[in-house]
């Protein structure tokens, strides 16, 4: 099965065969495939779901009130047929999920911000105290 066990449901408006050829070739991922790809692999499944819960926030923040694409998808431990989102692979959606999750915070690969016009901290020098320079 090249599609990893993905169907699209009837509520996507499209055909399941085309969506599941663009999750099997890649043009399509879920959040499970980019935290496999990202080598989250010690995170448990709980983790793995609030992710994805976070992703679709995001999405729908983004794109006013749209959800992105579902689709049935087995679950990687328990085999059921579950209901999931997939994402393009470099959609802001799922960037915005791994900055914005406590768990998947360390995923993600902006830098941090520093202030402009500030290259380094600035070192306090303390002043000696009054007593200190009369001597």
């Amino acid at each position: 099965m090249p599609w990893k066990g993905v169907v699209a449901s009837p509520s996507s408006r499209t055909l399941s065969g085309r969506i599941a050829h663009l999750v099997g070739i890649g043009a399509l991922i879920r959040t499970g495939d980019l935290l496999d790809r990202l080598g989250a692999d010690h995170l448990k499944d709980g983790h793995r779901s609030w992710c994805g819960r976070h992703a679709s926030k995001a999405y729908r923040t983004a794109r006013l009130r749209a959800d992105a694409i579902k689709v049935w998808t087995r679950h990687p431990t328990t085999g059921k047929w579950i209901h999931g989102h997939v994402y393009a692979p470099t959609g802001p959606a799922l960037y915005a999920a791994l900055q914005t999750y406590t768990a998947t915070r360390h995923l993600a690969t902006s830098p941090p911000r520093r202030r402009q016009g500030h290259g380094y901290r600035r070192l306090r020098v303390r002043c000696p105290k009054r007593s200190d320079r009369t001597q």
